[in-house]
């Protein structure tokens, strides 16, 4: 549902959340949705600054904002699991936004600052560095969680032609810890 701002009132009465639509009807606004703790943490070291960061009460900034033309939804997920470590929201997704109420009974924090401009490219890749980087930091803290070797597992989440980048971000990370 698109609404113009004369037909507003008639939908905003105080009851119920408000969703962005991201992508190309918002002017390309683009959300990077971090779903686990270890993104959270990490996110600093692997996306470009925004000065647009939302969340709630138990997941702070965990959605970075950016102005990103052309960006492709995508999720990524765990190896061998439904479960995301995060996601890039644009053309075809939404997302809620303060004072929106999460179904754990949080309210959002608004969205406020200004978005980075960033190239889809770019914005991409560093997501796709960020998950390599989480899996890695988990495989390292809980040997065994999956199944196959867990370097097999990191070069999994990006396409062969960036899997070296990917590869060697993971690993500079490592070795920071």
């Amino acid at each position: 549902l698109r609404l113009a701002e004369p037909d507003l009132p008639a939908y905003f009465n105080g009851v119920g959340n408000i969703g962005l639509l991201l992508g190309e009807p918002s002017g390309w606004l683009v959300d990077v949705d971090l779903d686990c703790p270890e993104a959270i943490e990490l996110a600093p070291q692997f996306l470009p600054p925004t000065g647009a960061k939302t969340g709630r009460a138990s997941a702070r900034a965990s959605h970075w904002w950016y102005v990103c033309e052309g960006a492709i939804t995508k999720k990524h997920c765990f190896p061998g699991s439904k479960d995301t470590v995060a996601e890039i929201r644009s053309t075809g997704a939404q997302t809620a936004v303060g004072p929106s109420v999460h179904p754990s009974g949080e309210q959002y924090e608004p969205l406020e600052g200004d978005p980075a401009r960033i190239d889809a490219g770019a914005l991409a890749l560093a997501v796709q560095a960020l998950v390599a980087a989480v899996i890695a930091v988990i495989a390292a803290e809980r040997p065994g969680i999956w199944k196959m070797p867990d370097a097999r597992r990191i070069v999994d989440v990006c396409p062969a032609s960036q899997a070296r980048i990917v590869a060697v971000s993971a690993v500079a990370l490592l070795a920071r810890l």
